[in-house]
């Protein structure tokens, strides 16, 4: 996609004191230290939740044994996705000459 000036009105005019967001690469794979990072081959990935135990009870002397039934109760699925960006951005360098 081609840049045209109209995009660009702000860095064209005199008196542009900076260009802020610039610096974002300065800070690289910060999110490492808060997220981990898994890989996988698969198209997604599921979680199972499993319910179903309660708590344990004291069973009297000679009685029988009581049994629980675990379930699966609930299913979350993270879908693999390919994010990607990219941005053009062209800088200008304009020389004015004057006629003396």
């Amino acid at each position: 996609m081609a840049i045209s000036r109209n995009q660009l009105v702000k860095e064209l005019e005199p008196g542009l004191n900076a260009l802020f967001g610039l610096e974002y690469n300065r800070y690289e794979n910060q999110h490492a230290e808060i997220f981990t990072t898994e890989t996988s081959d698969r198209a997604f990935e599921e979680e199972v939740m499993l319910s179903g135990f309660a708590n344990a009870s004291v069973k009297p002397e000679g009685s029988a044994v009581t049994f629980d039934n675990a379930q699966e109760t609930y299913t979350s699925r993270y879908q693999h996705e390919t994010v990607k960006f990219q941005a053009n951005h062209l800088y200008l360098l304009l020389f004015v000459t004057a006629e003396m």
